[in-house]
């Protein structure tokens, strides 16, 4: 029974590392679809019907906007990744609830990011290796998350129940 909480510990400590990494990814991703796509950006407002005025507004605001949503989205895989190799770890003195909360919202943001790869397939991606490459990056996202709530009961489980064997040991 300790073997396996420790294979599943282990498997815990290395979900929150891959989490903590798609955190990184998803900011270098973030900023270069800043730095890129910014003629695009303007594009599309234009499309809109915006005036110049509006669209010196609109422009910075628009890079504010994604710059909020992309922190938040690197706070939030922090915050489960490090809460994942902590409790990967044995670390604590006790078991943290909230990463799988946590983890549970970076699932469902995942499912609509895939989703949205599958529904807008043609106007997302300037080529297909750009599109294929996106689905893979989400779907081993989903994996992850999935992998993470899987490794973190089987933890809780384990744990509880080698407690429960010391204490009925320590008692007889």
């Amino acid at each position: 029974m300790e073997r396996e909480l420790r294979r599943n510990q282990d498997l815990l400590f290395c979900v929150g590392s891959g989490i903590i990494t798609f955190g990184f990814w998803s900011l270098v991703k973030g900023v270069m679809s800043m730095i890129f796509y910014k003629d695009e950006w303007a594009e599309l407002l234009a499309a809109t019907g915006t005036t110049e005025e509006e669209m010196a507004i609109a422009i910075p605001l628009l890079y504010v906007i994604v710059t909020v949503i992309i922190c938040l989205d690197v706070l939030l895989r922090l915050i489960v990744g490090t809460s994942a190799r902590i409790e990967g770890r044995g670390r604590g003195e006790r078991p943290q609830k909230a990463y799988l909360f946590f983890g549970a919202i970076l699932g469902l943001l995942s499912l609509a990011s895939l989703f949205t790869d599958f529904t807008h397939f043609e106007e997302s991606f300037n080529t297909i290796l750009d599109g294929i490459i996106t689905v893979i990056i989400d779907v081993t996202s989903i994996v992850m998350v999935v992998e993470l709530f899987v490794a973190g009961m089987k933890v809780r489980r384990l744990s509880k129940k080698i407690d429960e064997a010391k204490l009925e040991e320590a008692a007889a």
